[in-house]
């Protein structure tokens, strides 16, 4: 490791910890669907606004995130006699999401490697990112987003079994698991995960190859067989995810509605549906605003992460998983007339990874020392 990609890194992660205290606002999102919410149902804030998302009639965000990393911090500062503040509900939920930045760093480090990629380049341009040092750092859905995707990229990497292990592999549980919580963040969280659901399921068939030609002199397991391994993988992710989101229902349905609302099915709090109705709605999104559908492709992709979209699509097209976790969300969501481009920040690791070939190549970046 260079000195000089020392300095530069660590630079840039005293000024992620500095952007905590930035006064600069995004986004109203960032206070309307986090920190006033917990604001008030903690410090019983009268004043806190909330947003149409968290009216009790008809939730369309789960109390999830939120209760994570605004709702939990405040019970504590509360019970340990803290005053409620503007910069106590402002830069606790910045602390925390700064705090849980960090384990990008860390996925980067770990993941490219496994790909045959230097880290310093992945790891450098994603410390020194305006996305990492605003939006990484507040609260706003799509971080938290970001973050469980970034752990599934981890799970479906770190934790392959070595042996198939069927509908009991607990990496097959776990990122049910996150699929579930990803979801009910934000179901477009669907999106994304869509390709690693589909890198399991060809994981644990090769997996299951391995097994049946270790037991049998017939090398090539029949189709059967195969599919029945397909649903044993389906079968055990679709099993936690449906347990995690119960017990997010749950959770969503005693915070709107209270206990009693527990008892009756029908009152029961599915927040992602709600907001997937309600998405579905073309006046609603018209009054959030309408895009063409170019604008996630040709304008937020650039805004956002500037020249690493085209260098990613040339320089990494053999990294088939990571192109596809790129190309597949971005492609989807540009089909929605309403393009933010906080929406696309959970393509950050698999966008720093497939551009990590292009900064290692890069003459700049070699003769700067840097790397």
């Amino acid at each position: 490791m260079g000195t000089g990609w020392a300095f530069v890194y660590g630079g840039a992660l005293l000024l992620r910890a500095a952007s905590i205290f930035s006064m600069g606002m995004v986004h109203p999102d960032e206070f309307f669907q986090c920190p006033e919410v917990m604001a008030r149902a903690v410090y019983n804030i009268s004043s806190a606004f909330i947003p149409w998302e968290y009216q009790p009639s008809a939730p369309n965000r789960s109390i999830l995130f939120p209760s994570i990393v605004a709702g939990l911090p405040y019970a504590v500062a509360k019970a340990l006699g803290v005053a409620p503040s503007g910069l106590l509900f402002l830069l606790v939920p910045r602390v925390i999401l700064t705090l849980l930045s960090l384990g990008f760093d860390i996925a980067l480090y770990t993941l490219a490697p496994l790909y045959g990629i230097d880290y310093k380049g992945p790891l450098l341009i994603f410390a020194t990112s305006w996305t990492t040092l605003l939006l990484l750092t507040r609260s706003f859905s799509n971080t938290f987003e970001a973050f469980l995707l970034m752990l599934s990229f981890l799970v479906l990497h770190v934790m392959t079994p070595r042996q198939y292990a069927g509908v009991a592999s607990r990496q097959t549980l776990l990122l049910g698991a996150l699929l579930a919580l990803g979801s009910f963040t934000r179901f477009t969280f669907l999106l994304f995960f869509f390709p690693l659901g589909l890198a399991l399921v060809a994981s644990n068939d090769t997996l299951l190859c391995a097994s049946l030609s270790k037991k049998s002199d017939d090398h090539s397991p029949s189709l059967r067989q195969r599919l029945l391994g397909v649903c044993a993988t389906g079968l055990g992710g679709a099993g936690a995810f449906v347990l995690t989101s119960v017990g997010i229902v749950l959770v969503d349905t005693w915070f709107f509605r209270g206990l009693d609302a527990l008892y009756d099915v029908p009152s029961w709090v599915v927040a992602p549906w709600n907001n997937l109705v309600y998405n579905m709605n073309p006046a609603h999104l018209a009054a959030h605003g309408l895009h063409t559908r170019s604008n996630h492709w040709l304008i937020n992709m650039q805004l956002l992460f500037g020249p690493l979209p085209a260098l990613a699509l040339l320089y990494g097209r053999r990294h088939r998983l990571l192109v596809a976790s790129i190309v597949v969300p971005v492609s989807l969501l540009s089909l929605a007339p309403h393009q933010e481009a906080r929406f696309l920040l959970p393509v950050l690791v698999p966008l720093m990874l497939a551009s990590g070939p292009a900064m290692a190549a890069s003459t700049l970046l070699q003769r700067s020392s840097i790397l």
